[in-house]
């Protein structure tokens, strides 16, 4: 039930922009997203920004998601893209802070 659960509400996020399966989302997901941000590193002054650019990470891929429980979990597939991000910013600042 979880499963197909979390699969309609992939399916919702992608076909519209409805709030309500954001909220959804951020319900069932913030708590995880924030655990792996703080795992990378990321201070918890900067956690909710971070959390923000993973959200628009997720959003923008979403058009071309296609869940494929034989290639692995969704949860993996967001931890990715948390990890990723949280990557990307990290080299930002660096080479921000390099530049200074």
């Amino acid at each position: 039930m979880n499963y197909s659960t979390r699969l309609t509400l992939m399916e919702k996020l992608k076909s519209s922009a409805n709030e309500n399966s954001w909220e959804d989302f951020l319900h069932t997901y913030r708590g995880f997203i924030y655990s792996i941000v703080r795992a990378q590193g990321v201070k918890s002054t900067q956690s909710d920004d971070m959390i923000q650019e993973v959200l628009l990470s997720v959003w923008k891929a979403l058009p071309g998601f296609e869940y494929d429980r034989s290639k692995g979990r969704f949860s993996s597939w967001l931890a990715t893209i948390t990890i990723n991000t949280v990557k990307t910013n990290q080299l930002k600042m660096s080479r921000q802070s390099a530049r200074d």
